[in-house]
Protein backbone atom coordinates (compact mmCIF):
# COMPACT_ATOMS: atom_id res chain seq x y z
CA UNK A 1 0.00 0.00 0.00
CA UNK A 2 1.68 3.52 -0.98
CA UNK A 3 0.43 6.14 1.57
CA UNK A 4 0.93 9.87 0.79
CA UNK A 5 1.17 11.86 4.25
CA UNK A 6 0.43 15.66 3.56
CA UNK A 7 0.83 18.96 6.05
CA UNK A 8 1.33 22.46 6.03
CA UNK A 9 4.86 23.36 5.46
CA UNK A 10 4.60 25.94 7.99
CA UNK A 11 4.76 23.57 10.98
CA UNK A 12 7.40 21.32 12.36
CA UNK A 13 6.79 18.53 10.48
CA UNK A 14 9.96 16.53 10.39
CA UNK A 15 9.60 16.59 14.41
CA UNK A 16 5.90 16.22 14.39
CA UNK A 17 5.14 13.86 11.52
CA UNK A 18 7.69 12.43 9.97
CA UNK A 19 10.08 10.96 12.91
CA UNK A 20 7.12 9.68 15.32
CA UNK A 21 5.80 7.52 11.98
CA UNK A 22 9.05 6.47 10.43
CA UNK A 23 10.00 5.12 14.22
CA UNK A 24 6.86 2.92 14.58
CA UNK A 25 7.41 -0.70 13.78
CA UNK A 26 4.20 -1.25 12.29
CA UNK A 27 4.27 1.66 9.89
CA UNK A 28 7.76 0.44 8.87
CA UNK A 29 6.03 -2.05 6.59
CA UNK A 30 4.52 0.75 3.94
CA UNK A 31 4.92 2.69 1.01
CA UNK A 32 4.86 6.01 3.22
CA UNK A 33 5.59 8.82 1.07
CA UNK A 34 6.54 12.23 2.99
CA UNK A 35 6.52 16.04 0.42
CA UNK A 36 9.65 17.38 1.68
CA UNK A 37 11.45 14.56 1.87
CA UNK A 38 11.38 13.39 -1.88
CA UNK A 39 12.07 15.60 -4.38
CA UNK A 40 10.14 14.57 -7.20
CA UNK A 41 11.71 15.96 -10.34
CA UNK A 42 8.62 14.59 -12.42
CA UNK A 43 6.27 17.19 -10.87
CA UNK A 44 3.40 15.77 -13.11
CA UNK A 45 -0.46 15.64 -12.24
CA UNK A 46 0.06 12.14 -12.60
CA UNK A 47 2.12 11.34 -9.54
CA UNK A 48 -0.68 11.83 -7.44
CA UNK A 49 -2.55 9.01 -9.04
CA UNK A 50 0.41 6.69 -7.74
CA UNK A 51 -1.16 6.72 -4.25
CA UNK A 52 -3.94 4.15 -2.38
CA UNK A 53 -4.46 6.51 0.47
CA UNK A 54 -4.35 10.31 1.70
CA UNK A 55 -3.66 10.99 5.11
CA UNK A 56 -2.95 15.07 5.53
CA UNK A 57 -2.74 16.72 9.18
CA UNK A 58 -4.85 19.32 8.48
CA UNK A 59 -4.56 21.64 11.63
CA UNK A 60 -2.86 24.55 10.17
CA UNK A 61 -4.08 25.83 6.95
CA UNK A 62 -2.46 25.66 3.69
CA UNK A 63 -2.49 26.47 0.34
CA UNK A 64 -0.43 23.67 -1.10
CA UNK A 65 -2.12 21.29 0.91
CA UNK A 66 -5.49 21.90 -0.24
CA UNK A 67 -4.45 22.01 -3.98
CA UNK A 68 -2.50 18.45 -3.35
CA UNK A 69 -5.78 17.35 -1.73
CA UNK A 70 -7.72 18.52 -4.93
CA UNK A 71 -5.64 16.23 -7.29
CA UNK A 72 -5.89 13.47 -5.02
CA UNK A 73 -9.66 13.89 -4.55
CA UNK A 74 -10.11 14.16 -8.65
CA UNK A 75 -7.94 10.79 -8.43
CA UNK A 76 -10.42 9.63 -6.09
CA UNK A 77 -7.74 8.12 -3.85
CA UNK A 78 -9.60 7.75 -0.51
CA UNK A 79 -8.49 10.94 1.58
CA UNK A 80 -8.24 11.03 5.43
CA UNK A 81 -7.47 14.20 7.71
CA UNK A 82 -6.38 14.10 10.94
CA UNK A 83 -6.20 17.91 13.29
CA UNK A 84 -4.75 18.42 16.62
CA UNK A 85 -7.40 18.90 18.86
CA UNK A 86 -7.77 22.41 20.25
CA UNK A 87 -6.97 23.61 16.76
CA UNK A 88 -9.80 24.54 14.58
CA UNK A 89 -8.97 22.92 10.30
CA UNK A 90 -10.50 24.97 7.22
CA UNK A 91 -14.13 23.97 6.94
CA UNK A 92 -13.60 23.73 2.83
CA UNK A 93 -11.97 20.55 3.83
CA UNK A 94 -15.36 19.04 4.15
CA UNK A 95 -15.52 19.35 0.47
CA UNK A 96 -13.61 16.92 -0.11
CA UNK A 97 -13.61 14.41 2.76
CA UNK A 98 -15.65 13.42 5.08
CA UNK A 99 -13.34 11.63 7.49
CA UNK A 100 -11.81 13.60 9.73
CA UNK A 101 -10.55 13.00 12.91
CA UNK A 102 -9.29 14.66 15.80
CA UNK A 103 -6.12 13.73 18.07
CA UNK A 104 -4.57 13.89 21.36
CA UNK A 105 -0.47 13.88 20.76
CA UNK A 106 1.93 12.35 19.12
CA UNK A 107 1.11 8.83 20.31
CA UNK A 108 -2.70 9.14 19.54
CA UNK A 109 -1.68 10.74 15.97
CA UNK A 110 0.25 7.68 14.92
CA UNK A 111 -2.77 5.17 16.68
CA UNK A 112 -5.18 7.15 14.57
CA UNK A 113 -3.17 6.43 11.31
CA UNK A 114 -2.77 3.18 12.18
CA UNK A 115 -6.29 2.42 12.77
CA UNK A 116 -6.94 4.25 9.39
CA UNK A 117 -4.83 2.08 7.43
CA UNK A 118 -6.03 -0.94 8.99
CA UNK A 119 -9.85 0.50 8.22
CA UNK A 120 -8.85 -0.10 4.55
Amino acid sequence: MKIYIGHSSDIDYVNKIYKPIKEDIELSRYDIVFPHEKVDTNNSRKYYDDFDLVICEVSKPSTGLGIEMGFFFDSNIPIYCLYEKGMEYSKSIKVISDVIIEYDGTEDFISKIKNIIGSR
